[in-house]
C-alpha cells in the first residue's frame, strides 16, 4: 500500500482551492485512497493508496489532478505540448543485454524551490521503488541540465575504467567501487553486478552522467534549489514501464507550470521521441454499464463522469489519460464510472436463488483441529502467503533450494511463497516481544514447495504450526501438548529421533503415521538470535492434509 507525504498548501495551491481535512478524505475515495494522518504543526498530510496500479497519484501533482477534475476544474483527455528539442541520447549497442530502454526530456521554469525539489525526488523513489520494482524495472534520474553537453551516450563500460564523483560523496570512485562502498551500491548492485560491464550515461564532454540504475554524479546528477532548466531520464527493462514513468513526471512538472522539450532516443537506424505517447480507446455500451451496475445512465452522464476522471469521450468511446496503463478492459472504465456514479447510490439486488452451503470434509477437520489448539490455550494468527528467503531460509539455518521465488516481486519482503509455517511464526513472535511472556501461538494454512508439486495432484497442502515461548519451554511439554493433540483426534503418535537445522540437535523428534507428516521439538539457538528472540522456543509443524488421508484411510 504505497504511503506519501505531502503539504497541504502546496496541494491546494495545486488544486486552485483550499480544503478541510473532510473534504481531502471525500476525495481521496475517488482515488482509492485514504488520509492517514495530517500535522498540523508542519502541515504534513499522509495518503495511503489501496491500489498501486495507479502510479500517477504517488505524488502532490497527481493528487491535485485527481481533485481538480473530481471538482471539475479541469476536464477531459489532457496532453501536455512537447516542444522538439535538439538534444538526443545514442544508445550504444553494448547495453543491449544489460538495461536496454531509455527515454528522457527537458523540464524549463521558474527556479526550483525547496518544496518542489522534494516532491520531485519524493515520486522518483516512489515510482523507482514500488512500481519499478525496486529498480529492477525502471528507474529515474535528475540532472541539471546547463550542466550536461549533448548528444549524451548511454552504454555498458567496464566496471575498472570509468570514475566519477557519486552523489553524497566527495571523491571519485569506479563503477566497481561504488557497489562495494556507495550506500546505493550496496543496495541495488545486485541488478548489475552479474554483468561484466556495467550501464553508464556520459555527455559528450565525457562527463559522467550517472551510473543507471545506482547512483547519479554529484555534478551534473544534483539538481538544487534555485535551477531552472532539468534533464528527466528512465532508463529500465521495460520499454512501457520507461515510458509511462516519464509521463507521469512529465504531467507533474507541467502541473508546476513547467515548459517540455522531447529527446531523440538514436538506438542505431531507429529514432524515437521520448516520451513516447501513446493514446488507447475503448469502446464501452450503455447496456454493459447498465447491466454491471445495475442503473441505466444517460450517455451524457457518463461522458460527464468520464471526463472528471481525465478521460477523453466520442460517444461511446473513451480514452483514458495517458498517465494510466491499468485501464486495459471496458470494464476497467465502467469501474470508474461506478466510483464516479458513487457506490452507495447503487441499490442491492435481492437473492434471487438459494443454496444449501456443503463443508468440504478436510475443512470440517482443519476446523476440529483449530479448536483443539485453542482448547489448549494458544492463540491464532494469520500470516500472508507470500514471505522472503531471509526469513523462511536464511534465518531458520535452511538452504532456499525448496522455496518458490518470485521472478518480478513487488518488495523484497514479499518476494517468495511460504514452504513452511514455522518461520513466520517466528517473525511474528520476533514482532511481539514487547507482549511479555508466555506466548503460545499457532497457525493454519497453505504453504507450497519445489519438493512437492501440487499443480496436478490437487490444492496445496494444508499445515498447522505452532510455537510456545516461554523460560522454562522445553521438548516434553511440546511433546506432551501433541500427544494430547492426537489422542483427541483418536490416534497415537510414538515419536522419533529426527535431525533438523532449526531444531537442537538431540531435542527433535519426528510424526509419524504411516509416512512422516510433521516434526517438533526446542528452536535451534541459532534460529532465535536471527530472530532477536530472548528466550526458549519450542514449536511443532504438522501435514494436516496428509493426516486427514491417513484417518480417512483407516
Amino acid at each position: 500500500m504505497p504511503t506519501i507525504t505531502l503539504i497541504k498548501k502546496d496541494l491546494e495551491a495545486l488544486s486552485g482551492k483550499r480544503f478541510s481535512l473532510k473534504e481531502i478524505e471525500r476525495l481521496l475515495e475517488y482515488g482509492k485512497g485514504e488520509l492517514a494522518s495530517y500535522d498540523e504543526k508542519s502541515d504534513e498530510l499522509k495518503l495511503e493508496f489501496q491500489d498501486t496500479n495507479m502510479p500517477y497519484l504517488w505524488s502532490a501533482e497527481g493528487v491535485s489532478r485527481l481533485f481538480r477534475g473530481i471538482l471539475g476544474k479541469q476536464t477531459g483527455l489532457q496532453i501536455p505540448r512537447f516542444l522538439k528539442s535538439r538534444h538526443s541520447i545514442i544508445v550504444d549497442p553494448s547495453i543491449e543485454s544489460i538495461r536496454p530502454h531509455i527515454g528522457a526530456f527537458v523540464a524549463e521554469g521558474a527556479a526550483i524551490d525547496e518544496q518542489t525539489l522534494q516532491q520531485l525526488i519524493s515520486l522518483q523513489e516512489k515510482l523507482a521503488e514500488t512500481y519499478g520494482r525496486q529498480r529492477r524495472k525502471v528507474s529515474l534520474g535528475i540532472y541539471k541540465c546547463d550542466a550536461i553537453t549533448f548528444p549524451v551516450t548511454y552504454k555498458a563500460a567496464d566496471p575498472d575504467s570509468v570514475s566519477f564523483i557519486p552523489l553524497d560523496f566527495n571523491e571519485s570512485m569506479t563503477l566497481r567501487r561504488i557497489l562495494h562502498e556507495h550506500p546505493k551500491g550496496k543496495e541495488y548492485g545486485h541488478l548489475v553486478q552479474k554483468h561484466s560491464s556495467y550501464p553508464l550515461l556520459i555527455d559528450s564532454m565525457q562527463e559522467v552522467l550517472s551510473f543507471p540504475p545506482i547512483i547519479n554524479s554529484n555534478t551534473t546528477g544534483r539538481v538544487q534549489p534555485g535551477d531552472t532548466k532539468i534533464l528527466v531520464e528512465a532508463t529500465g527493462t521495460d520499454y512501457g514501464a520507461v515510458q509511462l514513468s516519464l509521463i507521469i513526471f512529465a504531467f507533474g512538472l507541467a502541473d508546476r507550470g513547467f515548459s517540455l522539450s522531447s529527446i531523440s532516443v538514436r538506438a542505431g537506424s531507429r529514432i524515437v521521441q521520448t516520451p513516447h505517447i501513446e493514446r488507447k480507446s475503448l469502446r464501452i455500451s450503455k447496456d454493459d454499464v447498465a447491466s454491471l451496475l445495475g442503473v441505466a445512465l444517460q450517455e451524457s452522464q457518463i461522458k460527464t463522469i468520464l471526463e472528471r476522471f481525465g478521460y477523453g469521450v466520442q460517444g461511446m468511446t473513451a480514452t483514458p489519460p495517458l498517465y494510466r496503463k491499468d485501464i486495459l478492459h471496458p470494464r476497467d472504465v465502467i469501474e470508474d464510472i461506478a466510483i464516479g456514479y458513487g457506490y452507495e447510490k447503487l441499490e442491492g439486488i435481492p437473492l434471487s436463488s438459494y443454496t444449501q452451503p456443503l463443508v468440504h470434509q478436510l475443512v470440517a477437520f482443519i476446523d476440529v483441529c483449530r479448536d483443539l489448539m485453542i482448547g489448549f490455550g494458544f492463540q491464532e494468527v494469520q500470516s500472508p502467503l507470500l514471505t522472503n528467503p531471509l526469513v523462511m531460509s536464511d534465518s531458520m539455518r535452511l538452504p532456499a533450494k525448496d522455496l518458490v521465488q518470485l521472478k518480478n516481486p513487488m518488495s523484497e519482503t514479499y518476494s517468495a511463497v511460504r514452504n513452511s509455517l514455522l518461520p513466520q511464526l517466528l517473525e511474528f513472535a520476533s514482532k511481539n516481544k514487547h507482549q511479555g511472556y508466555p506466548q503460545s501461538v499457532f497457525e493454519e494454512g497453505p504453504i507450497t514447495s519445489i519438493s512437492q508439486p501440487s499443480a496436478s495432484n490437487g490444492p496445496d497442502p494444508e499445515h498447522l504450526a505452532a510455537v510456545l515461548l516461554h523460560d522454562k519451554a522445553n521438548y516434553t511439554h511440546m511433546k506432551q501438548i501433541l500427544e494430547a493433540f492426537f489422542r483427541a483426534l483418536g490416534a497415537t503418535i510414538t515419536p522419533a529421533p529426527f535431525d533438523h537445522p532449526s531444531f537442537i540437535p538431540g531435542r527433535c523428534a519426528e510424526v509419524v503415521l504411516k509416512k512422516r507428516i510433521g516434526y517438533f521439538g526446542e528452536i535451534h539457538p541459532e534460529v532465535l538470535e536471527a530472530f532477536a528472540i530472548g528466550v526458549p522456543c519450542i514449536g511443532f509443524e504438522l501435514d494436516l492434509s496428509s493426516l486427514f488421508s491417513f484417518r480417512n484411510r483407516k
